[in-house]
């Protein structure tokens, strides 16, 4: 099962991880895979940030974390730079976009799960903890994606 961090965070919600490149690398060099926030500004310019662009970042060092990344896209300016990065007909990056939808499509394939939503099979369930779902009840799901993804190791 993957075991997705929400934002980088491990333990819980944490403002001052979300996002955070740090704390991103830290994630990934612990195993896990992360999922963050992707804003594009001035054509080329990446930042990471849930509300807001708010931590700039090189193109390397995001192309450099990118397979393990599952990337939402904030603005249209992300959505259209993922889409360009691709080799053939695959995208690199695991991304997707969605505001309050149910379910959407990772560019990769993966069903993400809104919060609180029905557990779906083969899908990467967002927050399980939100209603309270047990262990057993997430066998059949691809991947969990958690503030508290530490209590699913």
């Amino acid at each position: 099962m993957l075991l997705i961090s929400h934002r980088a965070n491990i333990d819980g919600p944490n403002k001052d991880r979300d996002n955070n490149p740090v704390y991103v690398k830290e994630v990934l060099d612990l195993g896990y895979e992360c999922e963050i926030d992707l804003w594009v500004e001035n054509g080329e310019k990446l930042h990471f940030g849930h509300d807001e662009p708010k931590y700039k970042i090189s193109q390397s060092d995001f192309i450099n974390m990118g397979d393990r990344l599952w990337v939402h896209a904030k603005n249209k300016l992300a959505l259209h730079w993922l889409i360009r990065k691709k080799t053939g007909n695959k995208f690199h990056f695991n991304f997707f976009w969605h505001d309050k939808d149910e379910y959407t499509v990772t560019s990769k394939g993966f069903v993400w799960c809104y919060p609180s939503k029905e557990i779906k099979l083969f899908g990467i369930n967002l927050m399980p903890e939100y209603n309270n779902f047990k262990k057993n009840e997430l066998k059949n799901c691809v991947g969990i994606c958690s503030d508290f993804i530490g209590k699913y190791k």
